[in-house]
């Protein structure tokens, strides 16, 4: 007998040796026996744990709107950042450097970007040319600076250190003077400005006279201090009357309280005289027993001048009937005709107190502006303002 297993229900089943089928006495299926070889009785191993299949984890969950997976923030690019600081301060560093070399200091090149009133003008040799060059003392809000200007073209040739309120201002020959409240007086040689020589005196100086290698420099209390310049050892200054310099320039200006005004012209007079009988006019003498020559213009309020070049006679006064529009007149000096005339600017500037002839134009300064004429036309070549 072989003992062998229903293929149906699993029931035992007896198989006899030469049986090839066989019954299922409970289930009735028959089960075929194929090679009776295989139903020998050997071990079974039992069988293998099949192994049952797990679902494999779930996904996470997409973030939602509110929990949102936080975006790393970039870092900011700080080359161009530092290189804008560094170039900023680069230009910044360059004009404090120019400030500080510039001619006269930081305030001159910081006075040279805006405009600034002339308080006073003269006439000085700067360069040995055929033009005097202007010598101004010019203002800055409370601050006033010397600078020089070149006499043919208007243009800075120097600009000084700031000086304080009050300081006087004089011009003879090539040097430019300052007398400072202190009793200080600084002397600059115009044709190399930079370095003044520094002396002390008794007072504020009041007025300078130009003598041989020496300037006299008289003070508020009349007493004079002998100055050595242009390499002398002068010990003592025996001064040219002729080199007479008081603050500012006013030679051939007619004051406010003067009726007439003379000029040295070669080996003659040139007078200006305000008619003082009948109509107010300005009358003109050359020469001391010369006829007087009635203008047009009369004295203004302020002032009149009276200017000469080679071949010309300038007038400076206001038309007859007004004293407020002051104007130019141009002479010949043959026959005294009419060349030109023009208004100072607008024609109110009625207050002059420069009036110069500098060698190659007439330059006037009128309400805290230099202007430059030409000869020919009256045409205005430059201003200083």
């Amino acid at each position: 007998m072989i003992a062998l297993r229903c293929a149906n229900c699993g029931a035992p089943l007896e198989v006899a040796d030469h049986e090839s089928l066989v019954q299922c006495r409970y289930c009735q299926a028959t089960t075929r026996v194929r090679d009776r070889t295989l139903h020998l009785a050997v071990p079974v191993a039992p069988p293998t744990a099949v192994p049952q299949w797990v679902p494999p984890p779930a996904p996470a969950p997409w973030p939602s709107a509110v929990q949102r997976r936080p975006v790393p923030r970039r870092a900011p690019r700080v080359g161009p950042m530092v290189a804008a600081v560094i170039g900023f301060g680069g230009v910044a560093a360059a004009a404090i450097s120019v400030l500080q070399h510039s001619p006269g200091g930081v305030f001159s090149a910081l006075a040279a970007m805006a405009p600034a009133p002339v308080m006073s003008a003269c006439l000085v040799d700067a360069n040995g040319d055929a033009a005097l060059d202007v010598a101004t003392l010019r203002s800055s809000g409370d601050t006033y600076f010397p600078e020089l200007f070149d006499g043919s073209t208007g243009v800075s040739r120097w600009r000084g250190e700031a000086v304080p309120s009050g300081t006087k201002f004089y011009c003879v020959g090539h040097h430019l003077v300052l007398g400072l409240p202190d009793f200080t007086t600084h002397i600059h040689d115009a044709r190399s400005p930079v370095t003044p020589l520094v002396v002390r005196g008794g007072d504020v100086t009041q007025a300078v006279r130009q003598g041989t290698g020496c300037l006299d420099l008289e003070a508020a209390d009349h007493s004079h201090l002998a100055v050595a310049v242009d390499g002398s050892n002068a010990t003592q200054c025996q001064p040219d009357a002729n080199t007479v310099s008081a603050d500012g320039e006013a030679t051939g200006i007619m004051g406010l309280t003067s009726d007439e005004v003379a000029l040295p012209d070669g080996d003659q007079v040139l007078e200006l005289r305000a008619r003082q009988q009948g109509t107010e006019m300005l009358s003109l003498r050359v020469g001391a027993h010369a006829q007087e020559h009635p203008t047009s213009l009369q004295k203004c309020t302020f002032s009149a001048a009276l200017a000469v070049s080679p071949t010309t006679i300038f007038v400076q006064g206001c038309p007859v009937g007004s004293e407020k529009a002051s104007l130019v007149l141009a002479l010949g000096r043959e026959g005294l005709g009419e060349l030109w005339r023009a208004p100072i600017a607008s024609g109110t500037e009625w207050d002059v107190d420069m009036f110069r002839w500098n060698g190659r134009a007439l330059l006037v300064r009128a309400s805290a502006t230099v202007y430059a004429l030409d000869a020919g036309t009256g045409a205005t070549l430059w201003r200083i303002n």
